[in-house]
């Protein structure tokens, strides 16, 4: 005698049917709220587990139910880079898993105001100073650098803790040098 498992009620897992939606199994912003929905619906009895991890950082990601094997999965991430987010039902990987999810800064470089009204001209071995305001930028790295016909000319970027840099530059040659200033890695406008 062989037992039909719908005669009792019981569904196999199929986690190959489970679906994605949202942006946030894909792409996030540093220090915002990322989202994406896992419907489990059509895939049987169940429930998701996901893990993020990265090589710098791992991340909580929160699960909250919404009804009907639907999802809510949420995370904040504080450190760029790219993250493995590992999702399973019911133990079961999910189709695609696991995703690449690129975290970018959600500081804008844009937003970074560079004073070289003291800069088009200098002299050999003399300081030049110019002041870089990043207090509209949101959190970020700050990067300077001098390039000449042949050398780099000296840099040196002094945090005034106030969301204000004085950059410092010492020209070591004669020739047009082009001042290269990047916040999180983005040149500045």
């Amino acid at each position: 005698m062989s037992l039909d498992q719908e005669s009792y009620g019981l569904k196999d897992t199929d986690s190959s049917k489970v679906t994605l939606t949202g942006d946030g199994f894909k792409t996030a912003k540093t220090n915002e709220e990322a989202e994406f929905f896992i419907d489990g619906s059509l895939a049987g009895p169940g429930s998701p587990i996901c893990m993020m991890t990265g090589q710098r950082a791992d991340i909580p990601v929160t699960m909250t139910p919404v009804g009907n094997n639907v999802w809510r999965a949420s995370y904040t991430p504080f450190v760029t880079g790219t993250y493995n987010l590992n999702i399973t039902w019911d133990k079961k990987p999910v189709k695609g898993s696991p995703f690449k999810v690129n975290v970018l800064s959600s500081a804008d470089a844009g937003k970074v105001v560079v004073n070289t009204e003291p800069l088009p001209t200098g002299v050999i071995g003399r300081d030049m100073k110019a002041t870089i305001d990043t207090r509209r930028s949101g959190p970020g790295e700050l990067t300077a650098q001098c390039i000449g016909p042949n050398k780099i000319a000296f840099c040196d970027l002094d945090d005034q803790k106030d969301g204000t840099y004085l950059l410092t530059i010492k020209a070591q040659e004669v020739g047009k040098h082009t001042l290269v200033v990047k916040y999180n890695g983005e040149h500045v406008s």
